[in-house]
């Protein structure tokens, strides 16, 4: 397999999950209760699978692959999309603070869960997209198939170094169940 079909895998479920959150965030805007649990499974989900596994699998192993074959991280793509993940992290700051606040029953609270889901959906949507369509065609361009193969490689241990072995199956798991109860 290829590194960037396995990041684009990853991207299916993501984006499984940001439909889930989109579907939450509007119930929580149209006045209704937050499952708690639910909403503590979903941001470990983004915390770990998606900011510490998928964006360090790009950050730590992808991005360098394609600046040794001549892609220029400042200026292009790969500078876009590394500033993309940090304004993604300043969101899942501020949905961790406006989950605090709901906890306490404060109005604030609820607003901020509602406009932070949507701003973080509505973001990782059009990120999400911008790698599939432009990153990721780049880097099919510039890294043969044995490249990538050893790519893919890397990507498969750094996910156990990141999340354990297993935590994976975890978390489709997780999407699945979510789905059938928001989807």
């Amino acid at each position: 397999m290829k590194a960037t079909e396995h990041l684009k895998t990853e991207h299916q479920e993501i984006e499984l999950m940001l439909r889930i959150m989109k579907k939450i965030s509007k119930d929580v805007g149209g006045g209704r209760e937050l499952n708690v649990e639910h909403y503590e499974k979903i941001m470990d989900f983004i915390k770990v699978f998606y900011d510490k596994n998928h964006h360090a699998k790009e950050e730590l192993v992808l991005f360098p692959a394609m600046e040794a074959k001549g892609v220029s991280r400042n200026g292009g793509m790969i500078e876009i999309e590394i500033h993309e993940h940090q304004l993604g992290r300043s969101y899942i700051k501020a949905l961790n603070h406006s989950f605090e606040e709901y906890k306490k029953g404060d109005e604030k609270g609820t607003l901020g869960v509602f406009a932070n889901l949507l701003n973080y959906t509505n973001l990782l949507q059009s990120h999400i997209k911008k790698e599939d369509e432009m990153l990721y065609a780049l880097a099919d361009k510039v890294l043969n198939e044995k490249e990538q193969e050893k790519l893919a490689v890397s990507l498969e241990k750094l996910e156990v170094e990141v999340m354990g072995k297993g935590k994976h199956k975890e978390y489709q798991v997780l999407l699945k169940e979510l789905s059938s109860f928001y989807l």
